[in-house]
């Protein structure tokens, strides 16, 4: 049974820093804080599903288009333009480290996993050859979002004509004016991924900048807008077993909006 003291005792367990999130959202009450936090759980695995299609149509429609444009060893520094220091811009992020700079790092880190993971097989017959196919699975959806950014408009996505950018999205409506909704699309994929990391990482799934349900509500609905364009059938696939939207619209009126 739910009491003060149950809080009390998982702030041991959870830490006190992690539960302090719910407690503040629910104006200090411990038993209110819980009933969040059980909410949190259920909404965390409701959106897993969802959010596991979501990135690997993602991360194989953007992978089908730069090998089309750069070969089957695009990973490669040498391979590809964006890699090989002609990329829009060179920004540096807070750590001094160009956008290339940490690409390469993630793709780095994908082949020493690879690696590591055929040194565990004895028979050479079984390793896993450095292909696209095997790399695309090892980076994470940071570095599919990063992919789809700006600086890549002119190097990959040619928003202008209708190349690379339409494969990505080949579900999207006849003759979509994707110069005009770029921007749109880029911004709806970075709350994806604040919610992807959020509900991986066992935090909040409600703690955004209103500290509402329905601000999630409306980041999923855009979500699976862009599901359906990157695949009408990976859409309906998800869509045969879809809690998310009955849960969220089943929270009370007065736990919708936490701040």
């Amino acid at each position: 049974m739910i009491n003060p003291n149950t809080y009390d005792n998982l702030c041991i367990i959870f830490s006190e820093s992690r539960l302090s999130t719910y407690l503040s959202a629910t104006n200090e009450d411990k038993i209110e804080a819980l009933k969040l936090y059980t909410l949190n759980m259920s909404l965390s695995e409701s959106l897993y599903s969802f959010l596991c299609v979501f990135e690997i149509a993602l991360r194989n429609r953007i992978s089908n288009v730069l090998v089309k444009e750069f070969g089957d060893n695009w990973f490669e520094e040498k391979a590809g333009k964006w890699l090989n220091g002609k990329a829009a811009t060179e920004w540096h992020d807070k750590n001094g480290n160009t956008q290339r700079a940490r690409l390469l790092k993630q793709i780095d880190k994908a082949k020493e996993e690879i690696n590591k993971q055929n040194k565990k097989i004895n028979n050479p017959q079984y390793h896993k050859l450095l292909t696209s196919d095997t790399l695309t699975p090892e980076l994470n959806f940071g570095f599919w979002t990063e992919i789809m950014g700006s600086d890549y408009d002119r190097i990959i996505w040619h928003i202008g004509s209708p190349r690379y950018i339409h494969e990505v999205f080949p579900n999207a409506p006849e003759k979509h004016n994707f110069m005009r909704d770029m921007k749109r699309i880029r911004r709806i994929l970075n709350e994806i991924r604040v919610i992807r990391n959020r509900v991986f990482h066992h935090e909040p799934v409600f703690n955004t900048r209103n500290l509402s349900f329905d601000e999630l509500l409306t980041t999923y609905e855009n979500a699976k807008e862009l599901l359906g364009w990157l695949s009408e059938d990976a859409l309906c696939f998800f869509e045969e077993n879809n809690q998310f939207e009955k849960l969220v619209n089943s929270i009370p009126s007065s736990m919708r909006s936490l701040s």
